[in-house]
C-alpha cells in the first residue's frame, strides 16, 4: 500500500466533543493520564490546516443492541446511576456516575463518522477503538465495542470493510463477532500465548464467509520498530482486498513510554502507521476511519494525526 501525506487536496475530519477531555474508562489509577493525553491532542491539532472538527451525535440503546446484549446495556445503565466508582468487569473497565451518556457519545461518534463519510474520505476519532468488549461483556477498558458497531452498520449498507488494528493487545471483541463474516481483519499486537486478552492465535484464519480474512500478526513482547516495520508489510493484504471502508485502530499502549508497556515502539512506528493508513489519490473510493484505542499512553501524540 502506498503512503501519502495530507496535502491541500486532503481534508481531515476529526470527530470531537469537549466532553472527550473528561472521559476515560480506564482503571482509576491511570484515568488522569489518559484524559491528559486526549486534552493535549486537541491543543496540538486545533490550529492545523486542512482539519475540521465535527460534533458527534449520541447513539441510542437501539443502536448498541445491534452488537450488544440487552443485559450488558442494562448493567451499564444501572451502574451509571450509582453514586460511586466501580468496575464493569473483574477490575479493569471502570464505571462512574453518568457513564451511560459517555458510552452513548463514544458510540455516536462512530455513527457520526459513517454519516459524514459522504463528504470526507478521511476522519479521525480520538476517543474510539474500544475493541475488547464482546456482545455480552465489558472488558479491557472497553464498556462497549464501537468498532463492531461501525463494522455492522457498514456491512448493512453493503460496504466492503477492512479493519487494521495495531495495539499492544489483540482485538478479541472484533475477531469474535466477525470471525465468520466477510470482513478483512488484520491485527498487529504483542503475544506470547497468554498475554491479555489471551486471544490472537496466528493459526486462526477465519471460517465460513470469513475464511482467509483473519490475520493475527503476533509480535514478541517488547518488540521494537524493526519488527513493527516488518509487520506493516502485511498491509498489502488490505490493498488486495480492495475495501470501500478501512477502519484503523491505533492504540498507543505499544509505545515504549506507555505505563502498560508490552511493546517497545517509538513515535517513528506510529508515524509510519499513520502514513500507511492514508489512502492515495486515484485509489478505489476508500473511506478511512482511524480510531485511537484506550491506553495509559505517556506519549500523547496521536499516531494518526497529520504530520
Amino acid at each position: 500500500m502506498k503512503a501519502t501525506k495530507l496535502t491541500s487536496g486532503h481534508l481531515l475530519g476529526i470527530i470531537w466533543d469537549d466532553r472527550f477531555k473528561e472521559i476515560s474508562f480506564s482503571h482509576p489509577m491511570i484515568r488522569d493520564v489518559s484524559k491528559a493525553r486526549i486534552s493535549r491532542f486537541k491543543e496540538m491539532v486545533k490550529d492545523m490546516e486542512n482539519v475540521i472538527f465535527i460534533s458527534p451525535d449520541y447513539a441510542t440503546f437501539e443502536d448498541l443492541l445491534e452488537v450488544h446484549d440487552m443485559e450488558l446495556l442494562l448493567k451499564i445503565k444501572e451502574a451509571s446511576s450509582l453514586p460511586h466508582i466501580g468496575f464493569l468487569d473483574s477490575g479493569d473497565t471502570v464505571h462512574y456516575p453518568g457513564i451511560l451518556n459517555d458510552v452513548l457519545l463514544v458510540a455516536g461518534s462512530t455513527l457520526t463518522a459513517i454519516s459524514m463519510s459522504r463528504f470526507l474520505n478521511i476522519q479521525y476519532i480520538p476517543l474510539g477503538g474500544f475493541h475488547h468488549a464482546t456482545r455480552s461483556r465489558s472488558m479491557g477498558f472497553c464498556p462497549v465495542n464501537d468498532v463492531n458497531l461501525a463494522i455492522k452498520r457498514l456491512l448493512d449498507h453493503g460496504e466492503r470493510v477492512a479493519v487494521v488494528d495495531v495495539d499492544a493487545h489483540h482485538a478479541n471483541g472484533v475477531e469474535e463477532m466477525f470471525y465468520d463474516k466477510p470482513v478483512l481483519k488484520l491485527n498487529i499486537f504483542a503475544y506470547n500465548g497468554s498475554f491479555f486478552p489471551g486471544t490472537g492465535d496466528p493459526s486462526r484464519r477465519g471460517e465460513g464467509e470469513g475464511f482467509g480474512l483473519n490475520y493475527n500478526v503476533a509480535l514478541p513482547l517488547l518488540a521494537g520498530d524493526d519488527a513493527f516495520d516488518e509487520a506493516l508489510r502485511m498491509l498489502k493484504v488490505v490493498e488486495d482486498f480492495r475495501p470501500t471502508y478501512l477502519l484503523g485502530i491505533a492504540g498507543v499502549d505499544g509505545h515504549k513510554d506507555d505505563g502498560l508497556k508490552s511493546l517497545n515502539l517509538t513515535s517513528n512506528s506510529y508515524n509510519n502507521l499513520g502514513l500507511s493508513f492514508t489512502p492515495c489519490p486515484g485509489g478505489w473510493g476508500l473511506r478511512l476511519f482511524p480510531m485511537e484505542a484506550e491506553a495509559m499512553g505517556q506519549d500523547p501524540r496521536s499516531p494518526c494525526s497529520p504530520s
